[in-house]
């Protein structure tokens, strides 16, 4: 099953202001060292060997000190939107040549708890879906609930509307590579390829019970360096 992940870290990060003028969020320091530092080391534990970093926002930087991974057990590769951001998705789709034919994504500001080798059995498993979102039951209470779900397939995905949902998007997903060969765009949001297999019925959910850190805000940097701290990491 796979190894390989498309780390999404081309975003402006607005919310954050001077913190990241000069700096990419993957390289704001948390716990000592940069957050793509232990961003890599928790991969290299849940089996990852081929990460592609898509990049935009001084993602030299990020190159720079990560180089080619060989000293994080693993291969990297750098994928750059170019002179205009194209979106999650767009980057991902741009990344496609490097990546394996089935991967994961995930954003360059979060560290998750769980399980890649679960995730891995249930894409296996439940009907062999072409995709699988891992989903977080939050009742709205870290931030707006955006899917709804049914016998572990999405049946709604909208940063919009919440009305009827408990679950969010976790921020980690397993794709194959034909669902964005589907994708007649080059600038779109990664809930483009979401929102494609819900209508073909081919998005599955993989639940998960404990919270996600990330650094994309002020309050956000507090609790990730608080958390691997505590992890010693």
């Amino acid at each position: 099953m796979s190894d390989s992940i498309a780390i999404l870290a081309g975003g402006m990060a607005t919310r954050l202001g001077d913190l990241v003028k000069d700096t990419p969020k993957s390289m704001l320091t948390v716990a000592d060292h940069p957050f793509v530092h232990h961003q890599l080391l928790w991969l290299h534990t849940e089996g990852i060997r081929n990460v592609v970093m898509c990049v935009g926002h001084h993602g030299e930087k990020i190159q720079g000190f990560v180089g080619d991974g060989s000293k994080y057990g693993m291969r990297v590769s750098f994928s750059y939107d170019g002179q205009s951001l194209v979106g999650t998705g767009g980057a991902v789709k741009k990344a496609l040549p490097l990546l394996a034919n089935e991967f994961f994504t995930i954003y360059g500001d979060t560290y998750l708890n769980v399980s890649f080798n679960k995730i891995r059995y249930d894409f296996c498993q439940f009907e062999a879906p072409d995709g699988i979102m891992t989903i977080y039951k939050n009742n709205k209470d870290l931030c707006s609930s955006n899917v709804k779900y049914v016998d572990f397939r999405i049946k709604k995905y909208s940063k919009t509307q919440d009305t009827d949902m408990h679950h969010m998007d976790y921020g980690l997903s397993l794709f194959r590579k034909k669902t964005f060969d589907k994708i007649d765009l080059e600038t779109f949001d990664l809930s483009v390829a979401h929102n494609n297999l819900i209508s073909e019925g081919e998005l599955g959910a993989f639940e998960v019970d404990e919270r996600f850190y990330e650094i994309g805000t002020e309050n956000g940097l507090i609790e990730t360096d608080a958390y691997l701290r505590s992890k010693n990491v």
